[in-house]
């Protein structure tokens, strides 16, 4: 069947970007962002570093 509509890719993407983006919870220590399940994981060895 040949496609009748008609997909606007770039919208899609930032459709999809905005809605990954708001998924990710920042780390208490130091700000970086991941999703809730990987949040735990990089907690376990995350380290503030020290200011130079």
């Amino acid at each position: 069947f040949p496609a009748k509509g008609f997909y606007d890719l770039d919208s899609l993407n930032e459709a999809a970007w905005i809605s990954a983006q708001n998924q990710l919870v920042p780390c208490d220590i130091c700000g970086r962002t991941f999703l809730p399940e990987r949040l735990i994981v990089h907690q376990r060895s995350c380290k503030l570093k020290p200011a130079t």
